[in-house]
């Protein structure tokens, strides 16, 4: 099955011709997807998982379009993409097709159409799913993307779309999620595969004195504690305000160690464009990570 959990223990002599070739070519940190002098932030290796969390409404989902946009280009990764809160696949197809020229799909020339389709089509797998999909159902189509179409990385956008039944762990939250994300974790490490999940927080904190929002954490989300004990890595993206196309990107958690470091990124959304733009580190520390 695939969120099947280990039940075999072995001594480290198992692995020796695995340890022998890593010792060779040494501890490699993920891809880049930032500007150089940014990448000691965050990288994106194959075999990890991310969570990227935060206030509705403020560019989860076209964070992680800006991301898997950027490994298709650089790297020719491909994804095996779920997003239907951005709509059915006609649209989510339309919004990458934007994204990928940088330009309103309605104002598209014919030759940028047809670059931009051949491109989506070449990079992404959308999923067909008659009704609302349990994990292990999520992940049984994933499993066969692997194995058929030989995709990089995996996207549940958001985590609530799923079906989540916690009566076989006795009405605990906490157990399920703990079983749960702790398989998808061992399901990416086994098939090479990066598993990216959006997912809401439960509550808001309050407003500060200023009257914004803080940044939430994982502690916010339902059953928060096992989000933080089994993510590997946490990205958390805030506007101060939904007027404002600032965003503050920030690296809640960072493992493996070699992939990146905690802190915190500024970048632009251009309207015009819908992508991400004039990625820069922050220097005044007005935006606080909250954990």
């Amino acid at each position: 099955k695939p969120l099947e959990a280990r039940t075999k223990t072995q001594r480290a002599d198992k692995w020796y011709s695995e340890v022998i070739k890593l010792r060779k070519i040494g501890i490699q940190p993920g891809v880049q997807i930032f500007p150089v002098s940014l990448k000691k932030f965050y990288t994106v290796k194959k075999g990890c998982t991310t969570y990227i969390i935060g206030i509705p409404g403020h560019g989860k989902s076209q964070l992680l379009a800006e991301i898997l946009l950027i490994l298709s280009t650089e790297y020719n990764w491909k994804h095996f993409y779920w997003s239907p809160e951005s709509g059915n696949e006609t649209m989510q197809i339309a919004d990458l097709m934007s994204k990928h020229q940088r330009k309103d799909f309605n104002y598209l020339t014919s030759d940028e159409f047809g670059k931009a389709f051949a491109f989506i089509n070449h990079h992404f797998i959308f999923p067909d799913f008659p009704q609302m999909v349990s994990v292990n159902m999520f992940f049984e189509a994933v499993y066969e993307a692997v194995q058929t179409l030989k995709i990089d990385t995996v996207s549940v956008d958001p985590w609530n779309e799923l079906n989540h039944d916690f009566l076989i762990f006795g009405g605990r939250e906490d157990k399920y999620l703990s079983f749960t994300l702790g398989g998808i974790r061992h399901f990416s490490e086994v098939n090479n595969v990066h598993t990216f999940i959006a997912a809401h927080p439960r509550t808001m904190y309050e407003k500060q004195k200023d009257g914004k929002y803080a940044p939430p954490s994982f502690y916010q989300f339902s059953g928060g504690a096992e989000w933080a004990n089994k993510a590997q890595s946490i990205i958390c993206i805030h506007r101060e305000s939904f007027t404002s196309n600032e965003a503050h990107i920030i690296f809640q958690k960072v493992k493996p160690k070699e992939i990146g470091v905690k802190g915190e990124l500024i970048a632009n959304y251009n309207l015009n464009t819908n992508r991400y733009e004039n990625f820069r580190e922050t220097n005044n520390g007005d935006i606080a990570c909250t954990f």
